[in-house]
């Protein structure tokens, strides 16, 4: 008895792409609530593979994409549920400052601040709205391990007033 090619690719990951997903899936732990689910989400994760692989095989990209465990979500599902607090649009800014007159002849055209160690990890912040606050401290870590040499929670903490009490 034969299989219609439609049910074989519901039954088994024969197609490279399934394979791929399901190896992802295992990854990233995903169980979906029925087939329907893992074949919208498999639709998803390999349209975003394909952008993934296009962008990338450009030349001249200052960065590159890579797959995660965001990758069988559409855009507006991801930014829907991490792009954190929503601020009014009428807050008090402060003025922009110019760099204008700012002399950059010797500033290095590029630099990779991970080889420096002076960028950590990407954090998992969850869709809890503290996005900023995990934005400031790794800002805060940057520039202190550029200005020190070094950087740690305790830095941070001995650097306040009241940091440890």
């Amino acid at each position: 008895m034969w299989a219609s090619p439609s049910a074989a690719s519901r039954d088994e990951p024969s197609d490279p792409m399934m394979k791929r997903f399901e190896e992802w899936m295992a990854e990233y732990g995903r169980v979906y609530k029925d087939n329907d689910e893992k074949m919208r989400r498999f639709q998803i994760f390999k349209n975003n593979v394909n952008h993934i692989e296009t962008f990338n095989s450009r030349n001249g990209n200052s960065y590159t994409l890579g797959i995660n465990q965001f990758t069988d979500m559409t855009k507006n599902e991801f930014v829907a549920q991490y792009t954190g607090v929503s601020l009014p649009l009428n807050i008090e800014r402060e003025p922009v400052v110019s760099f204008d007159d700012v002399d950059i002849s010797a500033v290095p055209q590029s630099i990779d601040w991970r080889d420096y160690g002076a960028v950590n990890e990407v954090k998992n912040q969850n869709p809890c709205g503290s996005c900023w606050s995990f934005a400031a401290i790794a800002t805060v870590e940057g520039i202190y391990k550029i200005k020190k040499g070094y950087c740690g929670e305790n830095e941070i903490v001995e650097s306040l007033d009241q940091g440890s009490e």
